[in-house]
C-alpha cells in the first residue's frame, strides 16, 4: 500500500470513528471516495446534531473534546497529517442534518 493510501486509510478510518460516534443508534454513516484529477478524496457523513457555532471554533483545538472519555486528539491529528502531505479536512454541516467531513489528499507526492 502506497504512504497516501495508508494516510487515506487512517483518516478516514478517523473521521469514521467520529460520525459513528455522534450519530444516533442505528443511524447510516456515509462514506464515499473519488479521484479528481490528482487528488483523492474521502467524504464522510453522520446524522448526528451538526456543529454547533462553539464546536466549530475548536475542532482542531488539540486535547479539546466534547465526548466523554474524548481525548481531543483525533482530528488535529489527521488535520496534522493531511497538511503534512500537502492535503485539506473540512468539516461542515451536511444538507438535512448531520455533518460531513472531506480529506483531500494528492494522489502523488
Amino acid at each position: 500500500m502506497s504512504e497516501r493510501a495508508e494516510v487515506a486509510c487512517f483518516v478516514g478510518g478517523d473521521l469514521v470513528l467520529n460520525a459513528v460516534q455522534a450519530s444516533p443508534a442505528g443511524a447510516t454513516v456515509t462514506v464515499s471516495t473519488a479521484t479528481s484529477g490528482d487528488t483523492v478524496e474521502v467524504r464522510v457523513r453522520d446524522h448526528g446534531p451538526g456543529l454547533t457555532p462553539a464546536a466549530r471554533a475548536d475542532l482542531f483545538t488539540p486535547f479539546h473534546t466534547t465526548k466523554s472519555g474524548g481525548t481531543g486528539l483525533g482530528l488535529p491529528v489527521a488535520l496534522q497529517i493531511l497538511e503534512a502531505h500537502h492535503g485539506t479536512l473540512v468539516l461542515d454541516d451536511a444538507p438535512g442534518g448531520g455533518t460531513e467531513a472531506i480529506a483531500r489528499i494528492p494522489a502523488a507526492p
